[in-house]
C-alpha cells in the first residue's frame, strides 16, 4: 500500500511539472519576436483577442507582412471587420515595402 502512495505522489509531481512546463512554453506577447508585431497590430488597430490569436499561432511581424495570406488570418479565427482592417493594413504595408525580387530590365524576344 505504501508503494502505491509513493507512485501516486510521483505521478502527481510529474503532472504538476508537465503543466508548469506547458504554461512556461506558451507564446507570450512579451517575447522579443512578438513585441514589434504587437506594436504594429495596436497601430492598425486590432483588438486584444486578435493579437492573442496571432501570437498563439506564432506569427511574427515579418511572417505577417511577407508570408501570410488572407486565408491564414481566417484560419486563425479572425473574422469580419477586423479581418478586413488587418488585411488592408497588411496589403498597404506590402505595397510600401521594396520588392525583394529585382526585375530584369531587358526584354527577351521569344
Amino acid at each position: 500500500m505504501n508503494t502505491l502512495k509513493t507512485k501516486q505522489s510521483h505521478i502527481t509531481a510529474l503532472e504538476v511539472r508537465a503543466a508548469s512546463t506547458a504554461t512556461d512554453s506558451k507564446p507570450s506577447p512579451h517575447n522579443a519576436h512578438n513585441v514589434a508585431m504587437v506594436r504594429w497590430l495596436k497601430g492598425v488597430p486590432v483588438d486584444k483577442k486578435t493579437i492573442e490569436m496571432l501570437v498563439f499561432h506564432e506569427f511574427t511581424l515579418d511572417s505577417l507582412l511577407h508570408l501570410a495570406c488572407r486565408d491564414d488570418l481566417q484560419y486563425c479565427g479572425i473574422k469580419g471587420g477586423i479581418l478586413c482592417r488587418l488585411w488592408a493594413a497588411i496589403s498597404k504595408q506590402r505595397e510600401s515595402l521594396p520588392s525583394p525580387v529585382k526585375e530584369d530590365r531587358e526584354h527577351t524576344i521569344l
